[in-house]
């Protein structure tokens, strides 16, 4: 019996002679390839410049030289996060870059931006007894530091991020260090940047999830910055009203688009508060109110009086679309809000005389800047553009489309791209018949989206139609009071 347990002892403890030898050798054979895997990251960090943030790892690219020294020496740790601020962790390793200060008088004091890369691999130990008893030994770590690296050029290079504006973000010509394409949570976008280096972030914000709810972009605020965006807004939408554009002012995006051309201006010339602070004031003075709070009758006539330097362009798309009537109707309800702050001008015409009224202004195309320079101070400007082509002074633009047989065939047959011209733009249907299902087909085959359908008006009294679509331009808040007028006057005046 005696020498039977003593033949269980020693088996026993060549079985752990066998383990331990068989982890040690395990272990310095996974050592080995982590030590030389965290050389190679260290090299290729260098020889790139630090261009290595990108999960794209196509041919000739940091990842690509990194994963491909992997595979050659058959490293294949699972991957691991760190978490602590600024670790970036993907492929099975993890680095942060550290900023590095020019010494006055020393080598680095040449202004330019220096920073070093911590490297960290793992050590997989997979042995199954260990992994039981004690899992915290499955996972050793490797680490190392890359020289001070001046950063290159690509430290200057742009995110695009995408989903509905996609095709329009496509052709446009930056520099781009990150494309991602799809619909995230504004948390989620902030936590997938949060450590990522880049100069500008280019946001469609159809890949925000509610995006139209102001509370996302608060989000995007604090995780990123707002210096750090260019957001691309969907035209013709509640987003590039005038409240709305005034609260992102209020949370510090001052870059905001609705077209490629402006985005890149603003990479290169980004705006600042004074370039939108006209903005803020026409909004309303961009305060962010609780979403589940009416605004009281104080706060409305409080917007109203803060709206400023609105200049609203009303261009024909088809011929005698009734420009000059509707902006001289327009004025009108304007009016009642904003008294004699309501200015209106119209180029190349000489229409405004018949109606008789102050404030209705003729101007030549030599005279605008002057004199949108001159009544600067009022609220609102009305310009009944026609057929000018130049709407560079405007804030806003709505197109009249008069939707009849004869004036739509005969917009196609002089234009027959028009309706992809017009697609986001803001398209009201003037002197408009079309009920419901009428205005859905039209939709349907000119492949744009109808910002109003404006009825045949009665200019001689008040249309509650041309409050609407004030208040979706975002010129009113609250209904304008009915003037009484002398019945002789109201045959030639309302």
């Amino acid at each position: 019996m005696r020498d039977a347990f003593g033949g269980i002892a020693n088996i026993v403890v060549i079985v752990v002679f066998l383990v331990i030898v068989s982890g040690y050798l395990a272990f310095n054979v996974n050592y080995t390839k982590a030590f030389r895997v965290k050389n190679k990251i260290i090299s290729t960090f260098e020889q790139f410049e630090g261009n290595c943030y990108d999960d794209i790892a196509t041919e000739g690219t940091c990842n690509y030289e990194i994963q491909k020294y992997m595979a050659s020496v058959g490293y294949n740790a699972p991957n691991f996060s760190i978490n602590e601020p600024g670790w970036t962790c993907h492929y099975g390793y993890c680095f942060k870059r550290v900023d590095v200060s020019a010494t006055p008088g020393g080598p680095n004091d040449d202004m330019k931006e220096r920073a070093y890369f911590k490297i960290v691999t793992q050590i997989n130990i997979d042995i199954p007894i260990f992994n039981k008893i004690m899992p915290g030994l499955k996972i050793f770590q490797v680490t190392g530091d890359t020289k001070p690296i001046v950063i290159g050029w690509w430290w200057f290079l742009n995110v695009i991020v995408t989903n509905e504006q996609q095709q329009k973000l496509a052709v446009l010509d930056v520099d781009i260090i990150k494309n991602i394409q799809g619909s995230y949570t504004a948390f989620e976008i902030a936590e997938m940047f949060k450590d990522f280096f880049y100069e500008k972030m280019i946001l469609d914000v159809t890949s925000v999830k509610d995006y139209n709810n102001i509370q996302s972009y608060q989000v995007l605020a604090k995780g990123l910055g707002p210096e750090k965006l260019v957001l691309f807004l969907p035209e013709g939408t509640n987003l590039c009203t005038p409240q709305f554009l005034a609260q992102l002012v209020t949370l510090g995006f001052y870059n905001f688009t609705t077209n490629t051309d402006g985005v890149k201006y603003l990479l290169k010339t980004p705006n600042t508060y004074k370039d939108v602070e006209h903005i803020q004031k026409m909004g309303g003075g961009g305060v962010i109110r609780d979403p589940n709070r009416q605004p009281d009758k104080q706060e409305e006539r409080r917007d109203a009086s803060f709206a400023m330097n609105a200049i609203i362009g009303i261009k024909n798309a088809t011929e005698h679309a009734g420009s000059t009537t509707l902006t001289y109707m327009m004025k009108k309800e304007l009016n009642a809000i904003y008294g004699e702050k309501v200015i209106a001008m119209e180029i190349n015409k000489k229409d405004f005389p018949v109606f008789n009224e102050k404030n209705m202004l003729s101007v030549n195309p030599d005279s605008i800047r002057a004199t949108i320079e001159k009544y600067r101070g009022r609220a609102i400007l009305l310009v009944d553009i026609a057929d000018y082509d130049d709407l560079t002074m405007c804030t806003d633009v709505i197109y009249l489309v008069e939707p009849s047989t004869i004036k739509l065939n005969k917009l196609i047959k002089t234009n027959r791209s028009i309706f992809n011209r017009l697609k986001h733009k803001k398209v009201v249907l003037n002197k408009s018949l079309l009920n419901n299902k009428d205005l859905s087909e039209f939709e349907y085959e000119a492949g744009l989206k109808v910002f109003f359908n404006m009825p045949p008006l009665n200019e001689r009294k008040r249309n509650e139609e041309v409050v609407d679509l004030l208040r979706k331009i975002g010129l009113v808040t609250e209904k304008p009071t009915e003037k009484k007028e002398s019945k002789v006057f109201g045959l030639f005046r309302r």
